[in-house]
C-alpha cells in the first residue's frame, strides 16, 4: 500500500496513519490539562465529585465573582485532603462572603480587592469604612485593609483602627506609610505602651497631620516613626 510503513517485525500496523493521529493526541493533552484549573481537584476526588465543586463555582462566576479565587479555595481544600463536603461549603462560603464584599466595594473591583474586602468583613471591619476607604484611597485599598487589619492584631479596639484609617486616607498617605502605622504601634508597645495608648499616640499625630517619618512624644520621651516599615506578611485566614 502506498504511502503506509509497516511495523519492522512484519506487522499490519500502518504508522504512517497512527503517528499523525498519536502527536496530535499527545499534544492536545497536556494543553487541556493546562487550561483545566480543577484539574488538582479531579486527581482528589474524581471527575463526578469533582463536578460539584465546578458547578458551585461556575454559579459564582455567573454572579460576577473572581473564579480564580474561588478555584484556590477548591484547590487548596484538595491539596490538603479535606472532604469532600468540607470544600464545598469551604466555596460556598466564600462565594457568600465575595457577594457581600461585592455590594460594598462593587463588582466592578479586581480579585484583590474582592479578597481583602472579603477578609476585613469577615474580620469585623465596618463595611461603611470600606466603602470610605475604596472611595478615598482606590490605590492603596488593599494595603489599608492590611494595615487596619495589623492593627486590631496587636490588640487596637476596631473602632480606633478604623479612626487611624480614616485619617490616614484623609491625609492622601502612600502605602509605605500606612503600613507604617502598625509597625509603629508594635514598636511602642514593646517598650511599654498598651495598645490603646500607643493608637491614641499615634493618632494625635494622623489629627496634626503629621506623617510616620516624624516625630511624636511618648510620655516624657521623643520617638520617631519609622520611615521605611517592612510590610506585614499576609495573614491567610483557615481553610474553614
Amino acid at each position: 500500500m502506498a504511502g503506509v510503513r509497516m511495523n519492522r517485525r512484519g506487522g499490519g500496523r500502518p504508522f504512517g496513519l497512527l503517528g499523525p493521529t498519536l502527536v496530535l493526541a499527545l499534544s492536545i493533552a497536556p494543553l487541556a490539562a493546562q487550561n483545566d484549573d480543577l484539574a488538582r481537584v479531579r486527581m482528589e476526588f474524581g471527575e463526578a465529585s469533582a463536578s460539584q465543586i465546578e458547578a458551585a463555582v461556575d454559579r459564582a462566576v455567573l454572579d460576577g465573582l473572581p473564579r480564580e479565587l474561588l478555584v484556590a479555595k477548591a484547590v487548596e481544600g484538595a491539596a490538603k485532603h479535606m472532604p469532600l463536603e468540607a470544600v464545598l461549603g469551604a466555596v460556598r462560603t466564600l462565594s457568600a462572603e465575595l457577594q457581600v464584599a461585592a455590594r460594598v466595594v462593587g463588582l466592578d473591583a479586581d480579585a484583590e480587592t474582592l479578597e481583602k474586602a472579603a477578609d476585613a468583613i469577615r474580620h469585623g471591619v465596618d463595611s461603611q469604612l470600606l466603602i470610605h476607604l475604596r472611595r478615598e484611597s482606590p490605590r492603596e485599598f488593599a494595603v489599608m485593609v492590611v494595615a487596619i487589619e495589623d492593627l486590631i492584631h496587636v490588640g487596637v479596639d476596631p473602632s480606633e483602627a478604623e479612626d487611624m484609617l480614616r485619617l490616614a486616607a484623609a491625609n492622601g498617605m502612600s502605602g509605605d506609610e500606612v503600613l507604617g502605622l502598625p509597625a509603629t504601634v508594635r514598636r511602642l508597645v514593646r517598650e511599654g505602651s498598651t495598645p490603646r495608648q500607643a493608637a491614641q499616640s499615634v493618632r494625635a499625630n494622623l489629627g496634626g497631620g503629621r506623617s510616620p517619618g516624624q516625630s511624636e512624644v511618648v510620655g516624657e520621651r521623643f520617638r520617631d516613626f519609622p520611615t521605611s516599615p517592612t510590610q506585614p506578611g499576609r495573614r491567610i485566614p483557615p481553610f474553614l
